[in-house]
């Protein structure tokens, strides 16, 4: 009897060999676009949101000032299926699962009063991958490449800007002996990817052109909602102190990496009380209910920013300083909320995530969705990142 590692071992190899030409297909389509584009993409574990960040990203890019935003096919039914899941069933969509293909999704931003004398208008094209967590968590257990094709670690080193999605849940004392950390897993990417940039000889530096937004999901959830003012702590605990250094002293060049807290679904704020209640309801646990706010700041806390695209990056401007992780802000240990690991778990996957609701549909109210994409693209326009075209690979 296979052990459920192997198993999702072997899920993951099947995936990663069926969706090959099905991603090449994609990938030619959109690389073959009349206007120039910016390649964003989605890094992300088993249960860290990433087919919900990418329902919820678009649904707040509608309601911007300043763009239009549209999707295509693809994108467009993907979006329609997951907020028809979020707003209209109150449940979040379950992971994406191994033997669906992968889908290259397209959303067009169009800058209002831009149009040029040849009636053309400023677009931003974005192209995102929404692939299972599993995969990037073992992206080398089966052969990258087939003769003329890609795979999902081809796509993301091409990839103008990365949003990572992590999972606050996910700490080294819930994962079982056969799980990567965080840290493990992303040297292994950045790794790769210096690897590749060696190779190609398109560029002299060792160190990454892409922008990496570091994203902390679930910053609803308690104790995560206190310190999302301070998203780079929470970043350092889940990547580890030895990962978070590196990223300034090894991979990432100044000003191309940035932390964020996020939360697609955020909270709700009490009439009465003006407290920010979480708008969310997990099994196990007592749906939140409102009580007198024991400091008067935490009534007057914004829980939603908002941006437009605007002043984000100066290459001049010196890397701000980060102040060293504290041990007054250690989080307790929580369990993930799911890890699946074999297609065996399916039904009782499907059971949490329907049991898994939101407590005020018409409430949701996002936190800082869209400013990781903000400053990626505000970024790129400012000094473009010199990306190895595929056919230098």
């Amino acid at each position: 009897m296979r052990s459920m590692q192997e198993v999702k071992n072997i899920n993951a190899e099947e995936f990663n060999t069926r969706t090959r030409s099905h991603l090449y297909k994609q990938w030619q389509r959109f690389t073959a676009a009349q206007h120039s584009a910016y390649r964003i993409g989605i890094w992300g574990t088993t249960g860290a949101g990433k087919t919900t960040y990418l329902s919820m990203l678009y649904d707040s890019l509608l309601l911007r000032p300043g763009w239009t935003v549209a999707a295509d096919t693809n994108a467009r039914k993907f979006v329609t299926s997951q907020l028809r899941t979020i707003r209209t069933k109150g449940h979040f969509p379950p992971p994406t699962e191994l033997t669906t293909e992968a889908e290259i999704f397209r959303y067009v931003l169009q800058e209002e009063r831009s149009q040029h004398v040849d009636s053309e208008f400023n677009q931003i094209t974005l192209d995102f991958v929404d692939a299972p967590g599993e995969f990037y968590e073992k992206p080398h257990q089966a052969d990258r490449r087939v003769a003329g094709e890609i795979d999902i670690l081809d796509y993301l080193s091409s990839c103008h800007g990365i949003i990572f999605l992590l999972d606050p849940d996910r700490l080294d004392n819930t994962l079982d002996e056969e799980e990567d950390d965080y840290r493990t897993m992303l040297l292994d990417l950045f790794l790769e990817f210096q690897e590749r940039n060696v190779k190609s000889g398109f560029s002299d530096d060792l160190r990454l052109e892409q922008y990496l937004a570091f994203c902390v999901t679930k910053a609803d959830k308690d104790p995560f909602w206190t310190e999302r003012e301070n998203p780079q702590n929470a970043v350092e605990e889940i990547m580890g102190d030895t990962m978070y250094r590196m990223l300034s002293s090894n991979f990432a060049r100044p000003n191309r990496y940035k932390f964020f807290s996020i939360s697609a679904i955020g909270r709700y704020q009490d009439t009465e009380t003006g407290e920010w209640l979480e708008n969310v309801s997990y099994p196990g646990r007592p749906t939140p209910t409102r009580h007198v706010p024991k400091k008067p700041n935490d009534i007057i806390i914004p829980a939603v920013t908002t941006t437009n695209i605007g002043t984000a990056y100066e290459p001049s401007e010196p890397t701000p300083p980060v102040e060293p992780f504290s041990e007054t802000t250690v989080r307790p240990p929580q369990k993930s909320t799911w890890v699946p690991t074999s297609s065996s778990e399916k039904s009782e996957r499907a059971k949490y995530v329907e049991q898994v609701s939101i407590i005020k549909k018409r409430a949701i109210n996002p936190l800082n969705v869209i400013e990781p994409l903000d400053w990626l693209v505000d970024s790129m326009r400012r000094q473009p990142p010199r990306i190895t075209p595929r056919s230098k690979r």
